[in-house]
């Protein structure tokens, strides 16, 4: 699913097409629409394939406060582009 959202104000709203400036949230995508994104915002495919990789999954450490480290696993992956207009 593709959803696209922008900030005209102070509020996120959803918008139903991609617009100049939007955010664009990809959950669990079609072929298609990594291929949608691809083309349309030059973000490679196997940037966004890799974020769905569960082998793969983004991860960031960081330290527990009793001295040890600990894990912290979030399906995440962000791609800033150069603005391009729609």
């Amino acid at each position: 699913m593709v959803i696209y959202r922008r900030t005209p104000g102070t509020d996120l709203e959803q918008i139903h097409e991609f617009a100049e400036g939007c955010w664009v949230s990809l959950v669990d995508p079609t072929p298609a629409e990594i291929e949608e994104i691809h083309q349309k915002l030059a973000i490679p495919q196997d940037f966004i394939t890799s974020s769905l990789d569960l082998g793969e999954i983004p991860r960031q450490a960081r330290d527990d406060p009793t001295g040890g480290e600990s894990d912290c696993f979030t399906p995440l992956g962000f791609a800033m582009t150069p603005i391009l207009k729609s």
